[in-house]
């Protein structure tokens, strides 16, 4: 599935004009081509852990390369719905992922559940010599980034990539990207990163908006959903798409979309690499929906990430990053040259209208973003190399990276006070309170490690 060197022109050309013929998410039009339906499975075979919206998604795409022989879930409706909908109901399937691992006959597995599974289900699937596809934010800490990154070097046979696919299949942020790599905009003076909003969160609730326990829906097992996190009463807000809300789940939108526009600001500074990323947070423009104390919630009632923040950091390099929520997403980077924006929809700005990159963006530039692979959306780009070898595009060590900066940005948040962090050692600067937070205290008998 190489693409022609033809190809590889097509492709650098659209990503430099940004506006060429698409096939979602700013696909080029001609690769359905090359892969997509008319990819060989090969006798590929994956099992899918965690049913719900995203997992669906990419049990989507991943059936476009391999066989999806087993479905697992939590909750029997999601499993049953997916089975249905993806496999014609002939696919097996299991609440428990581990039936999944113990086969023989799957060679990838796809996980899509809450956040605070991630690390979990990774580490055994590694152990049990699976190549890996993993949702984004791989992590719940800082101590899974350590974790995660000396396992994946102990399995070098095993390909594993995050679902992070704004770093290959939307072209305008790589061109974004190398903008800023080839010093198109100048040296940086500061990039702004916007989140937007948490999911019905908007300021603090009433006491009658609260959230009242309830009955634990028959087709869900509620204590194995939970995990590692504490044990805490059944409400449907703590689960399923509204997890993100929640601290002992997950880190609201700073580690949700930080996953992916963070991580084009580090890696387009350089800072994704070991020794480096961001070292000092100013959290003082921050609000919850419920009071704090000692960087945790005074209830467990209602939704406990913030709402609202416009967070000042700077990186090992110098480099100043703005994290706010007020905007609608996206990234503004701002150089002494020029300045550019780009998210999901566009990338604008005079550098890109008077075309800047000209002659900066080509086959060579393209070939080391893809890692010598060819132009591909992400998920092609993980089956290519689980064929072929090499590493994905979402690799596992500039993630976590990314995911140690989201986590020190929420350490800040939840401690409302400044932090320096120290990249080499790995942990903040003399405040033994903020390392406490490095690592967490994990349920009894659902031990990441």
């Amino acid at each position: 599935m190489k693409l022609s060197r033809r190809q590889m022109f097509q492709t650098a050309a659209f990503c430099a004009a940004g506006t060429a013929g698409t096939v979602g998410f700013g696909v080029p039009a001609y690769l359905p081509k090359v892969f997509g339906q008319d990819a060989p499975n090969a006798r590929l075979r994956c099992g899918v852990i965690g049913l719900g919206v995203r997992g669906r998604h990419d049990a989507g795409l991943h059936r476009r390369h391999a066989e999806l022989a087993v479905l697992a879930d939590l909750d029997r409706r999601q499993l049953d719905a997916a089975n249905r909908g993806l496999c014609k109901g002939k696919a097996e399937t299991v609440a428990d992922y581990r039936r999944i691992l113990d086969r023989q006959d799957i060679d990838v597995v796809c996980i899509a559940t809450p956040d605070h599974w991630h690390t979990k289900i990774c580490l055994d699937a590694l152990a049990a010599g699976k190549h890996i596809f993993c949702e984004k934010p791989l992590t719940l800490t800082i101590q899974e980034d350590r974790i995660l990154r000396e396992k994946v070097k102990a399995y070098p046979k095993q390909i594993m990539a995050v679902g992070t696919q704004r770093r290959c299949e939307l072209p305008r942020f790589t061109r974004a990207v190398n903008m800023v790599q080839q010093g198109v905009l100048g040296k940086m003076k500061r990039i702004l990163v916007s989140l937007g909003k948490p999911l019905q969160m908007t300021s603090e609730p009433p006491q009658d908006q609260r959230f009242a326990p309830q009955p634990v829906p028959e087709e869900l097992d509620w204590n194995t959903w939970q995990g590692q996190a504490p044990e805490f009463p059944f409400v449907p807000q703590r689960c399923h798409r509204l997890f993100r809300n929640w601290f002992e789940y997950a880190g609201g939108k700073i580690t949700d979309w930080g996953a992916h526009y963070l991580d084009m600001a580090l890696w387009a500074t350089g800072q994704d690499q070991p020794n480096a990323g961001i070292v000092w947070v100013d959290p003082s423009d921050c609000k919850y929906p419920l009071p704090m104390k000692d960087g945790f919630p005074t209830a467990s009632d209602y939704y406990n990430v913030p709402y609202d923040f416009y967070i000042k950091t700077r990186t090992q390099n110098g480099v100043a990053i703005d994290i706010e929520s007020r905007l609608n997403d996206g990234i503004l980077f701002e150089g002494e040259k020029g300045r550019i924006f780009v998210n999901c929809g566009r990338i604008t700005g005079k550098p890109i209208e008077e075309e800047w990159d000209r002659g900066l963006y080509g086959e060579t530039e393209l070939k080391k973003i893809f890692k010598g692979k060819p132009v591909t959306d992400h998920m092609t780009n993980f089956y290519l190399c689980v064929r072929e070898g090499g590493e994905p595009v979402s690799d596992v060590f500039t993630h976590t990276r990314t995911m140690t900066a989201c986590h020190i940005v929420n350490i800040a948040m939840r401690l409302k006070r400044t932090l320096e962090w120290d990249p080499a050692a790995e942990q903040f600067v003399n405040d033994a309170q903020a390392d406490s937070f490095i690592s967490r205290e994990q349920r009894k008998g659902f031990e990441v490690c």
